[in-house]
């Protein structure tokens, strides 16, 4: 009737406290309600990016949001990103939350819709590469790869929260949005929740069976969950995802890694190129987090001069086979494991026969430990992501 716009966000405060109440507290900028403006700019990068930048630097309190079509969209506005957004605070003592939404993986959108050049904001990142920081120390950008919706939701929570402002870059892939699995309940929204930057295996039943542990960030890890499901040896293999990758999650992952005490397989799985997406920069920050003599594993596409591939048979080839290499050698690293056990039975039975004066000891059929490898791991200074 009257052509003007309703956002039902906008209303809920009128719903809430009474019609006509409601309403007026809102029309006078009452604190207590929020506004919801979305608008739907030109596809001139640089500028709304720009204005973005401004609109977060000049009212700390207003969650400014830029979401890209498609993650490489952001491409026309690289110069605002480096001399800016993830530099200005360090230039001009001038902090800035913006966030930026990219929707990225490979979802068919081919070469040119298919990244947001995850690898580029992590070399922006300060975080120290040998994980030393010092008290108080805070990375320049915050950049996540959020694999529900409740890490979403407690990401966008967490940025207003704050007694500070950081850049945020979120890499959103599209499919989520319609997978069924890709799913959270309410309660992981609720009181007491806070967003996780490493998200352990949900479903390992026992932790000393693992043999192979696999690290994978983002929608990846809804592909191999399936698989490994329905894979015989599936209870042999623990998915670890890593949701924020800077500033890197090192406290955290190396508490989820550790609990595999028997695994000797550590992998890093990614459906970017080898010299794209985020295996550049977690592969030397995960490898301080191994014990002795433990090698990272790279499993995805080799290097490649675009994103991936347009040809959809290829790249959907080229999918199946890095999934499938994932779970490669399972067989022998059970039989290891295996061995490994007769092994330490056999030195415990032989233990407790030549020795009298002690009662005869039931032999585990796991090993707890093997001399627990991890107490050899390097001691870092503890940071927060929640800061």
């Amino acid at each position: 009737e009257t052509d003007k716009v309703y956002v039902p966000l906008n209303n809920m405060g009128s719903a809430a406290t009474g019609g006509a109440q409601g309403k007026a507290a809102q029309n006078h900028g009452s604190s207590s309600f929020g506004k919801l403006e979305v608008v739907n700019s030109n596809l001139c990068e640089e500028a709304a990016v720009g204005f973005e930048y401004g609109v977060s630097t000049e009212d700390p309190f207003t969650l400014a949001i830029w979401e890209a079509q498609f993650g490489d969209f952001y491409n026309n506005s690289q110069a605002i990103v480096d001399g800016y957004i993830v530099s200005g605070e360090t230039k001009w003592s001038q902090q800035n939350g913006l966030v930026m939404l990219l929707p990225h993986g490979f979802d068919g959108g081919g070469p040119d819709h298919s990244s947001c050049r995850l690898e580029r904001h992590l070399m922006l990142s300060n975080d120290p590469l040998d994980g030393h920081a010092h008290d108080g120390f805070l990375p320049n950008v915050y950049v996540t790869y959020p694999s529900t919706p409740a890490q979403f939701f407690h990401l966008l929570r967490r940025q207003v929260k704050r007694n500070f402002r950081k850049p945020l870059i979120v890499a959103g892939p599209k499919t989520l949005l319609r997978l069924a699995s890709a799913a959270s309940s309410l309660s992981e929204m609720g009181p007491g929740t806070s967003f996780q930057p490493v998200l352990d295996d949900p479903t390992v039943a026992d932790p000393r069976i693992v043999q192979r542990v696999m690290m994978v960030s983002g929608k990846l890890y809804y592909d191999l969950a399936k698989i490994k499901e329905e894979h015989p040896l599936g209870e042999h293999i623990a998915i670890v995802r890593v949701e924020e990758l800077s500033p890197f999650p090192r406290d955290a992952l190396y508490n989820a890694l550790a609990k595999y005490t028997s695994a000797s397989d550590f992998v890093w799985v990614q459906e970017e190129p080898r010299n794209a997406g985020a295996y550049s920069f977690v592969a030397p920050r995960i490898k301080q987090l191994l014990p002795k003599h433990v090698e990272l594993r790279y499993v995805g596409r080799p290097e490649h001069a675009a994103t991936c591939s347009g040809v959809e048979t290829q790249q959907a080839a080229e999918h199946a086979q890095l999934t499938s290499e994932a779970f490669d050698g399972l067989h022998g690293l059970v039989a290891d494991l295996v061995m490994d056990n007769i092994n330490i039975q056999h030195n415990q039975q032989a233990a407790t026969a030549s020795s009298s004066s002690m009662k005869k000891s039931s032999s585990t059929i796991l090993p707890a430990s093997v001399q627990h490898r991890w107490s050899t791991r390097p001691i870092y200074a503890a940071q927060s992501s929640e800061q």
